[in-house]
């Protein structure tokens, strides 16, 4: 049977359609540096996922690029999950010194993030912004609402099933949706407290 893999890559594996993973955390992290965060956290998604890695790679190519060193126990790696996402929150707040800001690679980590956040009376966005990929309704609704990358899952799904029916089951397909792609900015972001106040 014909098969293709939908955004996921395996290096063994030349059948895929994956989303630009890179650009969407690269338009996230750009967010949060042009509102003057310099001290940005990344909460990743596992180590072995394909998507974890190809936005961890957008976060810290953005950071390079402004000439910006993060601490790297600002990078932690945690599920997909709620739970993986609060407690990824509550070991970047236990650090000496904590990030202004945290980009989290998957909606559902940010959303356990936000409430671990509210849980220590750790206020966003005056105190720590949150920007995360993939734009679902249930965001509007969050307290504060969540600022996304809204990334085009429709189209990704939709030339999948076109190429699956349109190619050879041992034709080679490697490609990247890159549009469209969106920033959607809300409560959960803003500028850095300012020292003193």
């Amino acid at each position: 049977l014909p098969w293709i893999l939908l955004n996921q890559r395996i290096s063994s594996v030349r059948r895929y359609v994956v989303l630009d993973d890179e650009a969407a955390a690269k338009l996230a992290v750009r967010h949060l540096i042009d509102l003057g965060h310099r001290a940005i956290a990344h909460i990743a998604g596992p180590a072995d996922a394909d998507t974890a890695r190809r936005r961890l790679e957008g976060y810290r190519q953005t950071l390079c690029e402004e000439g910006i060193d993060p601490d790297p126990r600002w990078v932690v790696n945690a599920d997909f999950t709620y739970h993986g996402g609060a407690a990824a929150l509550r070991q970047l707040y236990e650090l000496e010194r904590r990030p202004t800001a945290v980009f989290v690679a998957n909606v559902a980590s940010a959303i356990g993030a936000l409430h671990a956040a509210k849980g220590l009376g750790w206020q966003v966005p005056a105190e720590l912004s949150v920007v995360t990929i993939h734009d679902v309704p249930l965001v509007e609704y969050l307290d504060p609402p969540l600022t996304t990358v809204k990334t085009p899952l429709e189209e990704l799904g939709k030339r999948g099933v076109e190429l699956l029916s349109s190619l050879p089951a041992d034709a080679v397909i490697q490609e990247v949706i890159k549009e469209p792609m969106q920033l959607v900015i809300r409560g959960s972001s803003g500028p850095p407290k300012k020292e003193g106040i």
